[in-house]
Order: C-alpha cells, then sequence, then structure tokens
C-alpha cells in the first residue's frame, strides 16, 4: 500500500523570538511548519521576563517591525522556548500576532503528520492536555473582567468548554488503552514466531525513515523535515538472514518535551522498551558536540524502568563526509564521550543509508549483537536425508520455516547430511523442537 503523504501546508509569513543565540533547531521546526521566517529577534538575557518573556523594549521593536513593508503580512510568533499561558496572552495582547511557544509549535507539526487512528487520537490528546492551563488561565481572567485576546477574545463560555475538554481526554485514554491491548497481542505473536524485533531510533531528521528503507527494501515516505514519521512502522528485513528481523521506524526525539507529551506517545515509546535491539541512528555530519548532546537526548528517551535495550550506535550520512580520517576521528572521540555518560553501546557502525554503504556490515553487527543477549541460545541442528523423499520434502518445508522462526547462521548440505546453526530466543527453543518432531525428523545433534 503506497504512504500517504503529508499535507502541503499553507505557507505563513512568521518571526522568531529567543533568548539564546542558536536558533537553528527552531527554525527547522518553522521549516516543517512552511512558516517563511521573515525576522528572527534575539535578546541575550538570563531568565525570561515574566510578563512578556522578552523585554518590553523588544516588544517594542517587534511591533516596529510588523508596520513595515517585510513584516506587514506577518501573522505568527514563534517563540523559542515553552512559554506560560499569561506571557501568551499578554504578547498577542500587545502584538496581535498568534503566538505559538515551542511546545505548541511542535504540536502543531505532529497534527498536521498524524495519519492512523491511534497517532490522530494521541496528537489530540496532547493538545487538549497542552490546552488545560491556557483554559484555566482564561476562566481566571474571565472572571476578573479581562478581554484575554485567546479562544476568540474569551468570549467562549469557558467553563463549559473546560468540562468538555476533560470529558474528551478520558475518552480518548480509554480508546488509547484499547489499542494498547491490541499491540501488546501483536507483539506477542511477533516473540511467539521467533521474530527478532528491531527498533530504529535517534533525534528527529537524521535519516531514520530512508535506513528503514535501504534494510527492507521498501518505501516509507523520507522528508527533510522534523518529524516525518509521528507513529510506528514496522517491515519485514530483506534476504534469508534478514527475514528473521523486524524493524521499526520510531518518532524522532527532541529536546525539552514536557513529560505530558512524551506520556501522550507512549505508545511509539513501548515500541522501542520492548525491541530486541535499538539501531539509535546518529547524523554524523554534524558537530562532534551536536552528535553527542542529540545521542544523550536520545538516551534519555531509551530508559525504561531502570533498564535500557541493547543499543549499536549507526553513524548516518557517512557520504557528507569527504574525509575518512576526520570522520574516524570524530567517531572515536564521540565514543570517549559517550562512555564518560556511561551510555551503554554495544556496537557501532558508520553508514550512509541513502547510499546503502556498509549495510552488510551493519547486519552482521547486529547478528553479533543479539547473539549477546542473556536470553538467545546457539543451536545445532543436523539431519539425515536418508533414502526417504519425504523426509527431503519435510527438510526443505523445514528450512523455510527456520528461515521465517530463527536467525539462521549457517545452512549447509551434501547428498545425505543436512546442517543448520540457528539463533534463537531461548523461550522458543521447545517450539522449534517440536516442529522437526511434527515434520518427522530427527536431529543427530
Amino acid at each position: 500500500m503506497p504512504h500517504q503523504e503529508n499535507p502541503i501546508l499553507e505557507r505563513v509569513d512568521a518571526i522568531i523570538v529567543s533568548i539564546v543565540p542558536d536558533t537553528k533547531e527552531i527554525e527547522e521546526l518553522a521549516r516543517s511548519m512552511n512558516y517563511s521566517v521573515k525576522k528572527i529577534f534575539v535578546q541575550k538575557r538570563p531568565s525570561p521576563d515574566p510578563k512578556f518573556f522578552i523585554g518590553s523594549g523588544k516588544i517594542d521593536e517587534i511591533k516596529g517591525f510588523l508596520s513595515t513593508v517585510e513584516g506587514k503580512n506577518v501573522k505568527v510568533a514563534t517563540f523559542n522556548a515553552p512559554l506560560k499561558p499569561s506571557q501568551i496572552f499578554h504578547i498577542q495582547n500587545a502584538t496581535g500576532l498568534t503566538v505559538f511557544d515551542r511546545t505548541r509549535l511542535i504540536l502543531e507539526i505532529f497534527s498536521n503528520r498524524a495519519r492512523s487512528q491511534e497517532a490522530q487520537l494521541q496528537v489530540e490528546l496532547a493538545k487538549l492536555e497542552y490546552e488545560v492551563p491556557f483554559v484555566k488561565e482564561l476562566i481566571h481572567r474571565s472572571k476578573k473582567g479581562e478581554h484575554p485576546g485567546y479562544m476568540a477574545g474569551g468570549e467562549y463560555p469557558v467553563n463549559t468548554y473546560f468540562d468538555m475538554i476533560t470529558k474528551r481526554i478520558k475518552r480518548i485514554k480509554g480508546s488509547l488503552r484499547t489499542m494498547k491491548k491490541d499491540r501488546e497481542e501483536r507483539r506477542k505473536h511477533r516473540r511467539d514466531e521467533g521474530f527478532f524485533l528491531i527498533s530504529i531510533a535517534g533525534y528527529t531528521n537524521v535519516g531514520k525513515s530512508q535506513l528503514l528503507n535501504s534494510l527492507t527494501n521498501e518505501d516509507v515516505i523520507v522528508e527533510d523535515r522534523f518529524f516525518s514519521t509521528l507513529f510506528t512502522i514496522t517491515r519485514r528485513g530483506e534476504g534469508k538472514t534478514g527475514g528473521a528481523f523486524l524493524f521499526s521506524d520510531t518518532v524522532g526525539f527532541i529536546h525539552d518535551l514536557p513529560p505530558w507529551l512524551i506520556e501522550a506517545f507512549n505508545s511509539t515509546l513501548e515500541e522501542i522498551y520492548l525491541s530486541d535491539l535499538i539501531l539509535l541512528v546518529v547524523d554524523v555530519s554534524e558537530s562532534e558536540w551536536v552528535c553527542v548532546y542529540k545521542i544523550l537526548t536520545s538516551f534519555s528517551f531509551l530508559q525504561f524502568e531502570d533498564s535500557t535495550p541493547a543499543i549499536i550506535l549507526a553513524f548516518n550520512k557517512m557520504d557528507l563526509v569527504e574525509d575518512v580520517v576526520i570522520l574516524d576521528n570524530k567517531i572515536e572521540q564521540i565514543i570517549v564521550k559517550l562512555k564518560e555518560h556511561n551510555v551503554p553501546i554495544l556496537d557501532y557502525c558508520k553508514i550512509s543509508a541513502k547510499e546503502k554503504t556498509n549495510l552488510e556490515t551493519l547486519k552482521l553487527k547486529i547478528v553479533k549483537s543479539i547473539e549477546k543477549l542473556e536470553y538467545i541460545d546457539r543451536l545445532k541442528i543436523i539431519l539425515s536425508k536418508g533414502d526417504n523423499l519425504d523426509h527431503l520434502t519435510n527438510i526443505d518445508v523445514l528450512e523455510n520455516w527456520l528461515f521465517n522462526n530463527s536467525l539462521v547462521l549457517s545452512a549447509s548440505r551434501d547428498d545425505k547430511i543436512f546442517s543448520y546453526e540457528i539463533l534463537a530466543k531461548r523461550s522458543n527453543i521447545s517450539k522449534i523442537k517440536n516442529r522437526i518432531d511434527e515434520l518427522g525428523l530427527r536431529s543427530t545433534n
């Protein structure tokens, strides 16, 4: 089934406001919403202004810009930080602009990316929970007789709206609990079939979807935008060895997400927590400190109940780094810094998902890493063909079944002997032996 494209958003003129000089990420977020950024206002200050987040002088500067030819069509101000409800009200009243803080901007991107029913419910839940403190502030201001300039000027019967929000939140959580049970059943089926679940995780826009495509020969949509994947996409690996792997592309991480927003996307995180292995993708074309920062941010999402699934670092986009020596030195320094932060890495591999460079090496590292897992056993199966033609047919049936239900390290045959060496989950060993018995075969090992 072809994947549905994300909608093309109407282009909107916007400004960016920040109290830190690094605005690269908020610019990327704005680009993902198809905003045309007309000006970036930076006011370095140790802490936000309680009323406007920025000083009143900077507010006047913004108002002056809005009266110019370049700024006359600006409709949105995006702030490079979370804002308090009162700050948003004050800024909107002072400037007449629609104000998006960093959290709301991310939510709007999520809203425009969600395609599955579950993703749409997750986004709706997150947006409603984001609205709750704003509605409370609106109720507070309405009681004081103020006209806050939010939600149609505050004329909406906000108490009724607040009740509607809380009831809708309760219904959505009930629906998501039902979907969670369905996911658990699907995962149980995958585990029973012997598949190895591998999550492709990492910071947003590092090439996760491209890697999924390259490992599975699929055509999942790849976009150079933040959060192009919001819900988990699972596909089977290629080839006889790859057939034992189920790769899942997951939502990209980003720093400073509020806890309630992380909770809203818990289904995606569950897929990661329950996987056998994580491919943590890194854009190695970025600077060393950015790579380390984004790995540490991603790692903070991967810890669950004091445990972390096994991790392989996939240093992606090596094709964008021309000097191999510089690349290797950068990776070496990144690994050293991660050890200083006690990040448990089983292995790492430099790759280009786009060019499909070193993917076979990555697959070998996946196999070796899986073999290190405490619940994995190596099993050797030796079968004799004998003179019974039915045995030969059943051996072929068993071989196909083994490739679909375990990780086959080697398979060899001569005139009489068929030999297989496999990796399988300990819980699946009895199922393999039962399958051999069902086919009337007997292992000589």
